[in-house]
């Protein structure tokens, strides 16, 4: 088997998994740590021989159901209270069930309402996804300083550190609700929202105001995309966009580590790699409600390039004269 058939083939087993994050790699660094490539730079400018590796991380422990009412089965069998819940694979609640999902390291709680089908705690971080049903969080519920949660839902990404907010996936969209607290919203290249404050030093971010109208997230066309093929060319367009994210957010880490990017080249990138997130984030959703195809695993794999390229930090920067 030669090597791009034998990553097509691992592409088709996560794309029959379900929820893979990234089939080829995992990012080596969370989003919190986006400000670790300026430190990369000050110690490249330290030690100029140096050349900057990612730095691998153990494999997180799972999140557990401390809920589980109703029907609610992963890859077919019953979820039962008190059990680890997969790190890969769509989780199927039938109507009236719940399912509340708690992180073992930070403890935080998310909560799934069906009929739904969801993934929590994606590649073991503090990532839901949702592709249809209802998504809920509490203030309280085990927020750590700094460290967010991110909704990832076909259109969209939204991400708060401690907020009451209700998320509600359907066929035509999304809904996002805040009772409290701050969240934001980005939504894909082909979606727009409406109802949300723009928040200029976040660039693309919106702020969901509290105790208003939800923010609807819809297709940009009012046909909802359907023309143009439906699912795969949706997927296909987030494929692209995460690809030409991930490799902005690259050209800015190696600026960076060159040793002669100012302060706004810095801000930058840590904007740039959190665009670069979301945007893959979504690609690896869409991709992964395709069915299993060739076409799909070439997409699959494109997805984990990118999120290689935008999470790691370049090997082979250029070094500061």
């Amino acid at each position: 088997m030669t090597g791009r058939a034998a990553l097509l083939a691992l592409a088709s087993s996560a794309l029959a998994a379900g929820c893979a994050r990234s089939s080829r790699s995992e990012p080596a660094r969370p989003d919190a740590d986006a400000a670790a490539v300026a430190t990369g730079a000050a110690q490249a400018s330290a030690n100029r021989t140096a050349t900057p590796t990612p730095t691998a991380t153990s494999a997180p422990s799972p999140c557990r159901a401390i809920t589980a009412d109703g029907d609610v089965r992963a890859s077919g069998v019953p979820v039962a209270l008190g059990s680890e819940l997969p790190r890969a694979g769509w989780i199927a609640l039938s109507p009236g069930a719940r399912l509340v999902a708690k992180d073992p390291r930070t403890a935080r709680e998310t909560t799934f309402l069906g009929p739904a089908e969801v993934c929590a705690c994606v590649a073991g971080k503090e990532e839901s996804w949702v592709a249809a049903g209802r998504f809920e969080s509490a203030v309280g519920a085990g927020e750590a300083p700094g460290a967010e949660e991110w909704v990832v839902v076909p259109q969209a990404v939204v991400r708060y550190a401690a907020a009451k907010l209700h998320v509600s996936v359907r066929p035509d969209g999304a809904s996002v609700r805040l009772d409290g607290g701050v969240a934001f919203v980005w939504p894909a290249d082909d979606a727009r929202v409406r109802g949300a404050r723009e928040v200029a030093e976040e660039g693309e971010w919106r702020r969901v105001v509290p105790g208003t109208a939800p923010a609807e997230l819809v297709a940009a066309r009012a046909d909802g995309g359907a023309a143009d093929g439906g699912a795969a060319d949706r997927a296909r367009s987030a494929v692209e966009a995460c690809s030409q994210r991930a490799s902005r957010a690259r050209e800015l880490a190696r600026a960076v580590l060159s040793g002669r990017a100012d302060g706004a080249v810095v801000v930058d990138q840590v904007v740039a790699r959190r665009l670069a997130r979301a945007a893959c984030a979504v690609a690896s959703l869409r991709v992964s409600r395709l069915a299993a195809s060739d076409a799909a695993a070439a997409l699959s794999v494109r997805v984990a390039d990118a999120d290689a390229a935008w999470s790691a930090l370049p090997v082979g920067a250029p070094r500061p004269d």
